[in-house]
């Protein structure tokens, strides 16, 4: 089994946030779309990226000081948070976003990801 190099360990979390940024980018596009099918793939996007990025912070905990992927950890929260409310807009009424779009007002939850496995 071959190891990354050392240099390029410092571009993981750069890679990470611009998964996040990608997934945040198709949300915002899913906001905009009417076309169901569109909407569910660019869900299903974000989705994946969530993904990526959640099984990076397992892959990572306790192998990095905190500080390093604390701000990849409050943008998977935010991205959580987003993806639950684009998926569920089906359920909403039409003028839902009238008084303002709550997925620019998001504010992480405390305790929901924790990249501790207790190992």
């Amino acid at each position: 089994m071959s190891e990354k190099p050392m240099e390029n360990d410092s571009t993981d979390p750069e890679l990470m946030a611009l998964q996040l940024a990608n997934a945040n980018t198709y949300l915002d596009t899913a906001a905009l779309i009417t076309n169901p099918d569109v909407k569910a793939r660019c869900i299903a996007q974000a989705t994946e990226a969530q993904n990526v990025v959640a099984n990076w912070l397992l892959s990572v905990s306790g192998a990095r000081p905190k500080d390093q992927v604390q701000e990849i950890e409050d943008g998977l929260r935010k991205l959580i948070e987003r993806i639950a409310l684009h998926s569920s807009d089906e359920k909403k009424p039409a003028d839902w976003r009238a008084e303002g779009d709550v997925t620019t007002q998001l504010v992480p939850t405390a305790g929901t990801l924790s990249t501790n496995s207790g190992v």
